[in-house]
């Protein structure tokens, strides 16, 4: 299922992967991997389930394919604007999207090719599918510059809008969850730049609150998250059940996606940051991976990074880079046995678990990290045979772990890491391995 809208920034650079693209540097958290990137040019978009997008360029809504080139034009306005959000519903029926120099919001019939009117909130900025369909809020300054944001409801069929809440500042980004609840990152309400640090907060109203009709303030809202420095998109993400947010500043400090636990609020980590501008937070699963450090394939969370000095605008795709466990060793006769783990967290450690393939099953079992996110384990944990103390893993994250193998062992036995940082908290599992 899509989710859309679109930790610390001392971190040292040597604890991160450092990946290019065409708009400069990306950096990723060890146990993620950039995979990708495509030029998206001067567009707010969404992005299809081919990996296409729809975007809107202020002027021009068209439709471009995997590889960026334009396949469709919808419709062309008679006079350019400026572009705020494209938003996409799961079915790909209709993409919606809003400008903030008129405050038109469009809906675009991807099937029909047709592009109409739907409703005008001023300067708005971001809209999220509500988790009743046929609705979404949108967040949008309706008094004007210096008259704070309001939290509007729009009904897709017929472009009605309820105002449901306001708070101060200007704009900021929204994403609601699967039971209704709707998630706001404040914005700093004043005139001094660049804006102070660790000043906003992420919050959140609940769908009983929405549904009441009393008009909301922020006084209203649960603070989820406080000392965020600012934030340009944040989506929820129902597999993992956290939400991922731009933490973004004026300071020329790195501007990081942090993954928030929805549960408690608690910042579970960064999964990348750059010292461009980072916008348009969108998920995709294609199974039910976990977007977040050291899991298997299957989630990518794409970001909209912006190079203003090159001028150049990508779509990078960032995926899960599970830690990957090896054997080398002897056939039936036995002797000398290698188990390698690469890639798990550099200068923290892995205990290397062991049972009989024999107990494998066709998928992996499931069990809690401690901080709210999935592991994987080749077995059930009672069919365990036995595991090493941790060892420590260098500073790429890997380590070799030497063993003599009796003979006629040869594929009865399977291998997998259990790893840790260095504080030693669980972070995840490797992949594992038989022995032969």
């Amino acid at each position: 299922m899509r989710t859309q809208s679109l930790l610390s920034c001392l971190a040292s650079a040597s604890t991160l992967l450092l990946a290019t693209t065409a708009s400069g540097q990306v950096l990723v958290e060890p146990g993620i991997a950039q995979t990708g990137a495509l030029h998206v040019g001067d567009n707010a978009y969404a992005t299809l389930s081919d990996g296409g997008f729809v975007a809107f360029d202020g002027q021009v809504f068209a439709r471009h394919d995997a590889n960026g080139a334009q396949v469709q034009v919808y419709d062309t306005l008679p006079a350019p604007v400026f572009s705020s959000f494209v938003v996409i519903d799961d079915a790909e029926l209709f993409a919606y999207a809003g400008e903030s120099s008129n405050g038109d919001i469009f809906s675009i019939d991807l099937t029909a090719g047709s592009v109409t009117t739907l409703a005008n909130l001023s300067f708005n900025f971001a809209m999220a599918f509500d988790a009743t369909p046929g609705l979404a809020y949108v967040s949008a300054s309706l008094g004007g510059f210096g008259f704070g944001n309001d939290i509007v409801r729009l009904d897709l069929a017929n472009g009605v809008t309820s105002n449901l809440a306001h708070v101060a500042g200007p704009s900021g980004p929204l994403s609601c969850d699967d039971a209704g609840n709707l998630y706001f990152v404040t914005v700093y309400d004043g005139v001094n730049w660049p804006p102070p640090l660790e000043e906003q907060e992420l919050v959140f109203w609940t769908d009983a609150q929405l549904d009441s009709g009393a008009p909301l303030t922020e006084a209203d809202a649960t603070v989820l998250t406080t000392d965020i420095d600012g934030s340009s998109s944040l989506l929820f993400d129902d597999h993992s059940q956290t939400l991922f947010l731009t933490n973004t500043n004026g300071d020329g400090f790195a501007q990081e996606i942090l993954q928030v636990a929805a549960s408690h609020g608690g910042v579970l980590g960064s999964v990348g940051e750059a010292y461009t501008w980072i916008q348009n937070l969108e998920l995709w699963n294609t199974n039910d991976a976990v977007m977040a450090p050291y899991q298997p394939a299957g989630s990518t969370l794409f970001v909209n990074n912006i190079d203003f000095g090159d001028l150049t605008r990508d779509r990078v795709a960032l995926e899960p880079l599970r830690a990957q466990a090896t054997w080398t060793g002897p056939g039936s006769a036995g002797g000398p046995a290698t188990v390698t783990v690469t890639a798990g967290v550099p200068g923290g450690s892995a205990s290397i678990m062991l049972a009989r393939s024999s107990f494998l099953s066709g998928s992996e079992h499931e069990f809690g990290l401690g901080n709210g996110l999935p592991g994987l384990l080749m077995v059930d944990t009672d069919d365990i045979w036995r595991r090493t103390q941790p060892l420590p893993l260098d500073a790429n994250g890997d380590l070799t772990l030497d063993y003599t193998q009796p003979a006629g062992w040869s594929g009865a036995l399977v291998f997998q890491a259990l790893l840790y940082d260095e504080n030693g908290s669980t972070s995840g599992t490797s992949s594992f391995v038989v022995n032969n």
